[in-house]
């Protein structure tokens, strides 16, 4: 008996990076969606530019092949994440305890293991 397992080599990429499941899973959900939303995007794109710019600029008395106005989409921007925003969804249970430590680490603190914890504590209690 064989079984086949098939994993993509993105997430594979990730899990080997030290990225969990969850993370890779979010990234992979991302990329499907700019998958999705790129040649929508193309098509307002171009429908905007020929039918709503162009007749407008014409109006104004200009040619619109010189005056080249087009639309561009921004970036997504990502939300710039403070200490406080973290800590008020690990009181809400919103994130598990281990992706607090994770991110508390990127804002500078320095936490040990737990197991490093004990031992320490167990050893100063008992010296």
């Amino acid at each position: 008996m064989s079984v086949v397992v098939q994993v993509d080599a993105g997430r594979l990429q990730g899990w080997l990076a030290g990225e969990s499941a969850r993370e890779a899973e979010v990234r992979e959900a991302l990329e499907l969606q700019d998958m999705l939303i790129d040649p929508v995007q193309r098509m307002v794109k171009r429908r905007v530019e020929r039918e709503i710019f162009a007749p407008i600029v014409e109006q104004a008395c200009f040619d619109p092949a010189k005056a080249q106005v087009r639309l561009n989409w921004g970036n997504p921007e990502t939300p710039e994440i403070t200490a406080s925003d973290l800590i008020a969804a690990a009181e809400k249970n919103l994130i598990r305890p281990e992706e607090f430590r994770k991110n508390a680490v990127k804002f500078g603190w320095e936490l040990w293991e737990e197991k490093s914890l004990r031992c320490s504590f167990l050893k100063s209690s008992f010296l």
